[in-house]
């Protein structure tokens, strides 16, 4: 559920970088080391949609991880802004990312500096998938429509949201199917994540351990 970077992209400002964490707060031409640098997470799609509530509580999930891990780093805050891109694009780049393809065409619809991450809610059926930035960190994540299966199914848009965003953090898939990161190639789909509890499903220890390893 991942994709190659979108070359043509830039001057998105980020502190996640080709899977490191980096914190750099510059104030007054120093750096300090003892407060948090936040990334901006722009959500492209209707305040009303369920997936904003969704992207919220993925954010919150990956906020109590980075913390945990000992990064300074936070995302956020979010912001919804009313707009979209044509479906045929987001098929098309989709497509592309699940063949393996490089991922192109999204350049002329994500506004490059509206923040670190762009979260981009569909209206179509896709492949939900993330392309991180190939300079600067953070990148785009693309949300299948919610209210058709997987995403309709209890407990899968949360757990969805906050796999891709980790993709962003620089997480691969993994094959444990009891864990967030689970994908391709291993035969890992989204309606696993559903549950009649609201929960998130959990790093692997090695996940965590990168985490940690490379917070600053």
């Amino acid at each position: 559920m991942t994709g190659d970077s979108l070359g043509q992209l830039r001057g998105f400002r980020g502190v996640i970088a080709r899977g490191n964490l980096a914190l750099i707060l510059l104030v007054a031409g120093k750096a300090v080391a003892s407060e948090s640098l936040a990334s901006e997470i722009t959500v492209m799609g209707e305040a009303g949609d369920p997936r904003v509530d969704s992207v919220r509580e993925a954010v919150a999930f990956w906020n109590a991880e980075l913390e945990h891990v000992g990064a300074r780093v936070r995302l956020g805050p979010v912001r919804v802004v009313p707009d979209a891109i044509p479906d045929d694009v987001l098929e098309d780049v989709s497509r592309a990312v699940a063949d393996g393809r490089g991922a192109r065409g999204l350049g002329r619809w994500v506004e490059t500096g509206a923040g670190d991450f762009t979260v981009v809610l569909a209206n179509v059926d896709l492949m939900s998938f993330a392309i991180p930035w190939r300079e600067g960190g953070g990148g785009v994540v693309v949300l299948r429509r919610a209210d058709t299966v997987p995403l309709s199914l209890p407990n899968v848009a949360r757990n969805v949201a906050a796999h891709e965003l980790g993709h962003l953090l620089g997480l691969p898939h993994n094959s444990d199917p009891a864990t967030l990161m689970c994908g391709r190639p291993a035969p890992c789909r989204p309606d696993l994540y559903e549950s009649a509890t609201a929960r998130f499903f959990p790093l692997t220890p090695a996940e965590e351990g990168a985490l940690r390893e490379s917070a600053p």
